[in-house]
């Protein structure tokens, strides 16, 4: 792939590089150029040096090619148009116009002698009112006072006064646990908190590098992988020596078998290019080995 490429890359000999067509979406763009670094990471050929030096070439094949794609669309991307607004009424002219304008009378409007006929004819209302109230609070002979039974008040009086209730003692809260550790169901603010800012995101991936975090619908971590950027990612389970693990065994004897995978796909646990999968109860029902020794039974 990488013999004869020049720096510079036509668009279509970009797009052949990255084994995709012109109609491809950005995010899908994305993820097949992850791809392609994830496969010929050089890395992955620390012990042959004739593969070592032919993946550093390819990377650097892929990496031009995507640059290449990418300029291009950001150059064809639509621009906004600013939008242009109507300049504000000048004030002098506003006022000038309400100025000119003369005060409409109301039609209707009641004289003064009217005026003075309404208000004489309100007070003399209320004064019958008035009148009519007074005349209908009792006196103090027509009040009536209920009989109280001989004694009881004075026992009611005497009754000790019952005793304050003890205060309640105030629940502590209890602090959340703030982990140092990136794990199954952190968070954003956890990420970001431990990993510090994504160096870029697609969707509901935080990419570090060619490393990433992934959140799924509420905003929680569900897997991660990890290419050329260490993830501060772990386990309340910890890896236990001389620990082992064999079909049937739970996620958490896997973890104490093997420690902290370098990434998670779907139900994979990925140690490496070597594997430990899941069924749908989580039990273990498979693995295999590529580059790194598992801790089978």
């Amino acid at each position: 792939m990488a013999d004869g490429l020049d720096s510079k890359f036509g668009l279509l000999r970009a797009y052949r590089v990255l084994g995709v067509d012109a109609s491809v979406s950005d995010d899908a763009l994305k993820e097949r150029h992850r791809d392609l670094v994830r496969v010929w990471h050089p890395d992955r050929f620390e012990e042959d040096l004739s593969m070592r030096a032919k993946a550093e070439g390819e990377l650097k094949a892929i990496n031009a090619a995507f640059d290449t794609v990418k300029a291009e669309r950001e150059r064809l991307a639509p621009r906004p148009q600013p939008v242009q607004t109507a300049p504000p009424a000048s004030p002098t002219t506003t006022s000038a116009v309400s100025t000119l304008v003369p005060t409409p009378i109301p039609p209707d409007a009641p004289s003064s002698g009217g005026i003075a006929a309404l208000i004489v004819v309100t007070l003399a209302v209320l004064t019958v009112v008035l009148v009519s109230c007074l005349a209908s609070v009792p006196n103090g002979n027509n009040v009536v006072v209920a009989p109280t039974t001989p004694g009881v008040a004075t026992a009611a009086a005497q009754a000790p006064a019952p005793a304050p209730a003890a205060p309640k003692k105030p629940v502590a809260k209890k602090k959340p646990v703030r982990l140092s550790y990136i794990t199954l169901g952190s968070t954003k603010s956890d990420v970001r908190r431990i990993q510090g800012s994504p160096t870029s995101i697609t969707g509901d991936n935080w990419e570090y590098g060619y490393s990433a975090v992934c959140f799924d619908s509420n905003g929680k971590v569900y897997r991660w992988y990890t290419i050329d950027r260490k993830l501060k990612v772990g386990f309340s389970t910890k890896q236990r020596a001389g620990a082992h693990f064999g079909i049937g065994s739970t996620q958490k004897a896997v973890l104490a078998a093997q420690g902290t995978p370098t990434s998670i796909t779907g139900s994979n646990f990925e140690y490496g290019y070597s594997a430990v999968c899941f069924d749908s109860n989580g039990k273990v029902y498979r693995w295999y080995t590529i580059d790194r020794k598992l801790n089978t039974r």
